[in-house]
């Protein structure tokens, strides 16, 4: 549990260079290098330890901190948002979680505590690395929300005055949902940005801000002159009417996670809220009217849910590692510019929630090195979602709505290796709800082709559930068929989505026997699709190339296994219809069909080599209460700052002090340092951990990280090619 790394959380970087395989034991120091491309939207992103297996006890016990990307030297910032950016404070959400296990310990979305996830070790290899959880609670507060390392802080803003929160939830389990104890209306709130992306003008009043763990929100807030001398709460509250989504659990309530004070603050206004659209890059454009590929594993859906145990899994099976079998370690493999659809499925899918199959919470999507952009919430209305998602937006982190899940599309751009996803439940991520997708470059053998139609032989495409070559391709093949094959020791894919009215059909691809059998390996042959379906294959003969048909009518989820080979397990969900009439039928034939068609070509993008830009001053805390830590600016054509770590297991505020800094030429250079109280109603300032990153840069990023709940640290170049360090330390236990 001592071992780390570090995590870029909504950078557009090489995987190669955001590598969460790196594993940083104690008293050792790795440098993270990150080429930040010219064309890099700025935006409000974090970082935070990622080492598979510990990220949960890292990230709750303070590893994290703020990223800024600020705009390049020819971004065109809209004039309407130049001033609040720059005057815009960075609010971070960190969930201080020593209260107790939540309770229903047999529900997937009861979350440990701080202690109960350092139980996971006490028996490990590594265990003689941990300090056990000792603290010592001066408060009867033990589950609550600082910001900025503060407890319960103050933000001033001024009447008739447009002002900008640039909010990042460093989290490792709840929701948040934000919302002004505004009675009077005095006050509004309108998203500018989520997840370090523009949203699309016009910007969209709401009246919550939703975020999972991970999630960033640009918010615009402007209070009206009747407000002021107010001070406006700002509370966390799990909303019912946004329980059909969301579900009941993990959805944490405080009554005042910070507060705004009206008042007027001196210094130029900005009467009138942002309506110019902020121009978004190439690697976020437009994919709506795209004609999706299908992956070389033919995935159609991304299914997070429970697995044995306390495991978590994708597509029913927890994270293989790194080093797994090619064949066994990637969720899907894409193609460089090409894209690619999925549906985001919750556990219980097409169950409400509350009911007996229903998910009791949302599992929060995340994946690295590229965005997606939303396609709609499979029934959910759009507007009733609007606080915690819209469509045609780009995230990088999204609840996978319930009953139906979340459409998404993505373009892998400018970066090949493997892309991590995973839930931003830090817990289930642990415990294996996690993939890869390999990304391949134009022309490798790991991209599929398409046809004129934009199909691809198998399965796969466009609303998630399985397309199928048209009669006219030459493949002979129906409409409206999903394909399986039958391997030796597996389903492919093992997963699969289609709508009501289509029809399955299983090819035998190995060279043993196998049959294709409704039900499980435990419940054997008993009802298990929507209508009791019950369905046989009888033996498809190994090297046959037998196959197997049948047609789903019923919306649900369907399980089916082979009865010869142990562990031989598929799924099927199966949309609602999109058409009113359909036919059942079962049959068995023995055919076989294949498409063909040619890859397009495509350009690849380049990233920046000049450098600029960061620091960031530590201090670290296993503690159950709030933090806070020092603030510390430099500027140089060329400068190092080494940021001291300082370390606590009490519960009483902490603050820590900046390193000393040194400058490798004659350039002058300044080093200050302040700290801030932890008592309630503190004013808000310096007690955040954040660094500033200039596109078209290189960064390095030194050392494993920190624990830290404080220390603002930024630098800026006088020179646009200097380089300058985002140096963070790490300690031994």
């Amino acid at each position: 549990p001592d071992t780390t790394n570090l995590h870029t959380h909504g950078l557009h970087v090489s995987p190669s260079q955001d590598d969460i395989t790196v594993a940083i034991k104690p008293g050792q120091t790795h440098t993270f290098t990150y080429d930040i491309a010219a064309e890099h939207l700025m935006g409000t992103f974090w970082y935070h330890a990622h080492l598979h297996g510990s990220v949960t006890l890292q990230v709750m016990g303070g590893l994290y901190g703020a990223l800024l990307v600020q705009p390049g030297p020819s971004y065109a910032l809209p004039a309407d948002l130049q001033g609040l950016y720059a005057r815009a404070p960075v609010v971070v959400l960190h969930h201080v979680h020593f209260g107790g296990n939540d309770t229903q310990p047999d529900k997937s979305f009861a979350m440990l505590d701080y202690a109960g996830v350092s139980n996971w070790y006490k028996n490990s290899i590594e265990a003689y690395e941990s300090l056990p959880p000792q603290p010592q609670f001066l408060t009867a507060q033990r589950d609550f929300y600082v910001v900025n390392g503060q407890y319960q802080p103050v933000i001033g803003i001024q009447p008739n005055d447009v002002s900008l929160l640039r909010l990042v939830h460093a989290a490792a389990v709840r929701y948040v949902e934000l919302e002004l104890i505004d009675p009077n209306g005095w006050c509004q709130l309108v998203s500018i940005a989520r997840d370090g992306v523009f949203q699309s003008a016009p910007y969209q009043t709401i009246t919550s801000v939703v975020m999972a763990p991970g999630n960033r929100a640009d918010v615009a807030v402007k209070c009206s002159a009747a407000a002021a001398g107010q001070s406006i709460d700002v509370r966390s509250y799990p909303n019912p009417t946004r329980s059909p989504a969301l579900g009941t659990q993990n959805r944490h309530s405080q009554s005042i996670v910070f507060r705004l004070m009206v008042a007027d603050l001196g210094g130029a206004k900005y009467p009138n809220v942002p309506s110019s659209q902020a121009p978004l890059p190439d690697y976020l454009q437009d994919l709506s009217a795209k004609v999706p590929s299908v992956g070389g594993r033919d995935v159609s859906h991304i299914l997070l849910s429970a697995a044995a145990g306390d495991l978590q899994a994708i597509n029913l099976g927890p994270f293989p590692g790194f080093d797994a079998p090619v064949n066994q370690r990637y969720i899907d493999r894409l193609c460089l510019q090409s894209v690619y659809e999925y549906n985001i499925v919750p556990p219980g899918f097409g169950s409400p929630p509350g009911t007996a199959a229903g998910a009791t919470s949302a599992h929060p999507y995340h994946q690295h090195a590229n965005h997606f952009q939303i396609v709609d919430f499979n029934g959910v209305d759009a507007a009733a979602a609007a606080d915690i998602a819209r469509v045609g937006e780009w995230r990088d982190t999204i609840a996978a709505f319930a009953p139906n899940g979340v459409r998404i599309r993505l373009m892998p751009h400018t970066f090949t290796g493997d892309m991590a996803l995973h839930c931003h439940i830090l817990q289930h991520e642990d415990r294996g709800m996690m993939g890869l997708f390999e990304v391949a470059p134009v022309g490798s053998d790991s991209c599929v082709p398409k046809d004129s139609g934009g199909n691809t032989s198998g399965s796969g495409g466009v609303g998630g559930p399985a397309t199928t070559a048209s009669s006219s391709s030459g493949g002979g093949l129906p409409p409206s068929y999903v394909e399986v094959e039958v391997h030796d020791d597996y389903f492919l894919p093992d997963l699969a989505t289609l709508y009501a009215g289509q029809t399955v059909r299983w090819t035998q691809r190995g060279y043993v026997m196998h049959t294709v059998t409704s039900g499980t390996q435990d419940t054997g042959n008993a009802p298990s699709g929507p209508g009791n379906d019950l369905f046989d294959s009888g033996v498809l003969f190994g090297a046959s190339d037998d196959t197997f048909t049948y047609t789903f009518n019923t919306a649900g989820e369907v399980d089916y296994f082979c009865m010869y080979h142990g562990g031989m397990q598929g799924k099927l969900i199966v949309l609602p219809s999109t058409s009113s009439s359909a036919t059942s039928t079962t049959t068995t034939t023995s055919s076989s069909s294949a498409t063909s068609g040619t890859t397009g070509s495509t350009s690849t993008g380049t990233t920046g080599s000049i450098s600029s830009s960061i620091v960031a001053a530590t201090t670290s805390s296993t503690s159950g209460s709030a933090t806070s830590g020092s603030t510390g600016s430099s500027t140089s054509s060329s400068t190092t700052v080494a940021a001291a770590a300082t370390t606590s297991s009490s519960s009483s505020a902490t603050s820590g002090t900046a390193g000393s800094s040194s400058t490798s030429s004659s350039t002058s250079s300044t080093s200050t340092s302040s700290s801030s109280s932890s008592a309630g109603g503190s004013s808000l300032g310096g007690s955040m951990s954040s660094a500033s990153v200039i596109v078209g840069t290189t960064t390095s990023v030194f050392g494993a990280t920190s624990d830290h709940d404080g220390g603002l640290g930024e630098m800026t170049s006088d020179d646009p090619f200097g380089a300058t360090t985002f140096a963070v330390s790490r300690g031994v236990c």
